[in-house]
Formats: structure tokens, C-alpha cells, sequence
């Protein structure tokens, strides 16, 4: 029936998952490692160019003038 999911994984709930500190130390070593080049790795499309049209909020047309 339809209520599988309900009748069979009502109590489910995912196993407790702390990650250790030492993946918080090197997630803040990376950002601030990061932080003196300018750009962000948020700010990188999949060729790494922080440059690309891909990259920019502002209605980019092809074809057409900067607005």
C-alpha cells in the first residue's frame, strides 16, 4: 500500500553524527587561508574562472551591452 513508508520508518530517525573538531580546525584553516586571495571558492564556477558571465549576478545577455 501507499502507507509503507509511514507503517514501517514511522520511528526512524538517522544515526547521531558529531563531526570532530578536527574537521572544524581545517574547514577555519581553509577559509582563512582563503581569505587573502580576493576571491572566494564559493566564487568559482567548475573552470575556476571568477571571471566568467557564469559568475555574475546581473542579468548577463549575450550579445547585448553592459547594463
Amino acid at each position: 500500500t501507499t502507507d509503507f513508508v509511514d507503517e514501517c520508518f514511522a520511528a526512524w530517525q538517522p544515526a547521531a553524527f558529531t563531526p570532530p573538531d578536527l574537521a572544524f580546525a581545517v574547514a577555519a584553516l581553509a577559509e582563512v587561508l582563503s581569505a587573502g586571495s580576493g576571491v572566494a571558492a564559493s566564487d568559482l564556477d567548475a573552470t575556476g574562472d571568477p571571471t566568467s558571465p557564469w559568475q555574475q549576478a546581473n542579468s548577463f545577455r549575450m550579445g547585448t551591452g553592459a547594463r
